[in-house]
């Protein structure tokens, strides 16, 4: 969000990837989303081998990035797809509800999903590390 760049995940290719997917105005996905922020720091072995990727599926980038700010939330890769609801990432992964997380592993598989609350993802992502 802060650069403005586009993010493929082939690029994280090697990496195990936590997608959550996620809106301002969606109650139940803010604790996962602030739980998300400390993962890093509980789990050192995640340091360049784990990318958190929270997606913001709201209207406009400024909501999103306002909504972060005023939190605090800057521990995770953030990214905003614009479109919302109908934007090239919710459709890839046919979100239907959020909050969604994917975790995919190393070698690009989607390894895990679910609704975000109803996870535990540093489990999994350890598992996948092994």
């Amino acid at each position: 969000m802060d650069n403005e760049q586009r993010l493929r995940l082939a690029d994280l290719r090697g990496k195990v990837v936590v997608l959550d997917f996620w809106g301002v105005g969606c109650a139940s996905c803010q604790e996962p989303l602030q739980k998300m922020q400390n993962y890093h720091e509980q789990n050192p072995a995640w340091k360049g081998r784990v990318e958190l990727v929270p997606i913001s599926i709201d209207g406009s980038l400024k909501a999103a990035s306002e909504h972060l700010a005023k939190r605090g939330w800057t521990n995770t890769f953030n990214v905003w797809a614009p479109g919302g609801q109908d934007s090239t990432p919710v459709k890839a992964f046919r979100v239907t509800a959020i909050p969604v997380c994917y975790i995919i592993g190393t070698n690009g598989v989607i390894a895990a999903a679910n609704y975000t609350f109803a996870m535990d993802i540093p489990e999994i992502v350890n598992g996948l590390l092994k």
